[in-house]
């Protein structure tokens, strides 16, 4: 058994279908609007003082607005929605029971007769079935992870003796995967909740046993034995590029949880309507589960024109400004502004109403008004960063803006930039600025010292060394100590040896001593350049005797 359950507690359950069910009773009890509300928000540690910090140390706290979550009416009806999911599903699945034991019969008795679960494709449309489809970066798989993590996911019941997990979560692979490579997907989940029970082993290194049709039934059983509540395939997307057709993967994982009873939740992109059938969709459309699209927060809720005259019901009139009024106190710059509907309009024109991408740019203005100095958000920063940062989001949002359905079909499946790699390349460039900076100008003191310094490093002698100094001074080619370095290397670089002529007037062999007791004797690199053909400094490097004039010219 796992170390990671938890033992069965039971609360009675006041609906009385739902009464004496120990799957039902064991989940944790429903929440109010107000504590469901305080589950799924999530905010970034933050006191004011914190402005004060060094650099480094607000960049750091400014990464923690990536988890930032305000629950707004879609999220809220959505965790209602899964929490219906998986209770509803249980009601016809108590445990130890004559409907429990004829679940387990029928499938047996398919996998007998040779049938597939995709020969029953009429229960494709089983109410137990749902969808959740979006664009990217609206919240729509954070939303369903925050929720669930209030409950235990796997749960022990000792006096029935029986292992209940309560969800589990599937990635469809990005090529789109097959029925059999699906069913190892949800029986390597299971593995990684139940490890004591080792069914990778069990089914997977067996031949016999690892069939498409042998694991099918084999993963049937085990959500049936286990108690499996939820089903979440995410990336339901992916199985557009399924070689063996995104239909038959996606009914054949539905009727199988239809003919068990085991709800099943898709989460995908707008991508994943292709492979969402037309009888799923006819059939969701009188209920309050089935597809259920996650659109672009609207800049408004209302018309403007109805608003126009009162500008504080015009702000509150959207979530979109009130998420964006909530996310706008973590400002870690040392002079925040206040949010203004200039600012609110620029982040939605940039954004279009995608939540991550909103925080994304927030959190990149600040990264770079922090780096640069600026200490402060604004409209500028905001387009600034949007143009140089934000570059591969430019066609994307700007089909969101006109609602291009033919460019929106182009960007299904466009993520919302990453915001390490965004605060990694703001880094880099603030790192090479300030290098660039560093570097000593061709007036300065100490401008020829530097060159000779690197010279005589490269072993050169202090005289020579003085002398190239003051060629590459008078030179005027070099503009800074950086420019100056590049000079030196090229003045240090000799003219490769000449191949000896063949001719009667040909010098005679060289004759090297014996250098075996002296290895640091720069006549190896002598003996090696002209064996080799090679340059002499080259040889040198080669052999540790001498180093690039870069190494030695100090640029702090």
């Amino acid at each position: 058994m796992t170390h990671t359950f938890v033992q069965a507690t039971y609360t009675p359950h006041r609906i009385a279908r739902m009464q004496g069910n120990p799957l039902i009773e064991a989940l944790p009890p429903e929440m109010s609007d107000d504590e469901l509300a305080q589950a799924l928000w999530l905010r970034p540690d933050f006191d004011s003082e914190q402005r004060t910090w060094e650099n480094h140390f607000r960049l750091q706290q400014i990464k923690g607005l990536s988890n930032f979550m305000v629950p707004l009416t879609r999220h809220m009806e959505l965790a209602r929605m899964l929490d219906v999911m998986m209770r509803e599903g249980y009601v016809a699945r108590p445990p130890k029971t004559k409907a429990f034991v004829e679940k387990l019969r029928t499938a047996y008795e398919m996998q007998k007769a040779g049938q597939t679960y995709s020969q029953a494709h009429g229960h494709i449309a089983s109410s137990d079935s749902a969808a959740l489809i979006g664009p990217s970066g609206l919240g729509k798989t954070t939303t369903v992870r925050r929720h669930l993590a209030r409950y235990p996911q796997v749960i022990h019941h000792g006096d029935l003796n029986i292992t209940q997990i309560t969800y589990l979560h599937v990635d469809i692979s990005s090529d789109g995967a097959s029925v059999k490579a699906l069913a190892i997907a949800i029986l390597t989940a299971i593995d990684k909740l139940l490890p004591d029970h080792d069914y990778h082993r069990l089914y997977l290194q067996k031949p016999s046993r690892s069939s498409t049709e042998s694991l099918i039934y084999t993963v049937s059983r085990l959500l049936t034995i286990h108690h499996v509540g939820l089903l979440i395939a995410d990336e339901v997307q992916n199985l557009c590029n399924s070689k063996k057709g995104s239909q038959t993967v996606m009914t054949e994982l539905v009727t199988m949880c239809n003919v068990l009873s085991v709800p099943i939740l898709f989460i995908g992109t707008n991508k994943a309507t292709q492979v969402l059938t037309a009888d799923f969709r006819q059939a969701r459309r009188s209920t309050g589960v089935g597809i259920q699209p996650w659109t672009k927060m609207p800049r408004y809720d209302y018309g403007i024109e109805e608003l126009a005259a009162d500008s504080e019901a015009l702000m509150d009139a959207s979530e979109w400004a009130q998420f964006i009024e909530i996310m706008w106190e973590y400002q870690w710059v040392r002079n925040p502004v206040p949010l203004t509907h200039e600012l609110l309009d620029v982040l939605y024109q940039h954004t279009q109403g995608i939540l991550d991408l909103a925080i994304k740019l927030f959190a990149t203005a600040q990264i770079r008004a922090i780096v640069t100095g600026a200490e402060t958000v604004s409209i500028e920063l905001l387009h600034q960063v949007y143009e140089q940062d934000f570059k591969l989001m430019h066609e994307a949002v700007e089909a969101l803006a006109t609602n291009n359905h033919a460019a929106l079909a182009r960007y299904a499946d466009v993520a919302p930039t990453n915001l390490d790699e965004i605060l990694t390349g703001i880094m880099n460039q603030a790192s090479r600025r300030r290098i660039g900076s560093q570097l000593t100008q061709r007036n300065a003191p100490g401008f020829k010292s530097q060159i000779a310094v690197a010279a005589m490093a490269s072993g050169v002698d202090e005289e020579h060394a003085l002398s190239l100094a003051d060629e590459i001074e008078a030179d005027g080619k070099a503009q800074d100590s950086g420019d100056a370095l590049k000079e030196l290397a090229k003045k240090l670089k000799p003219a490769p040896l000449r191949t000896p002529s063949k001719s009667k007037n040909s010098a005679k062999p060289i004759d090297w001593p014996d250098l075996t007791d002296r290895p640091g004797d720069y006549r190896h690199a002598l003996k090696a350049a002209h064996d080799t053909q090679a340059t002499v400094f080259a040889q040198l490097q080669k052999l540790g005797m001498a180093q690039e004039a870069e190494a030695w010219i100090p640029i702090d």
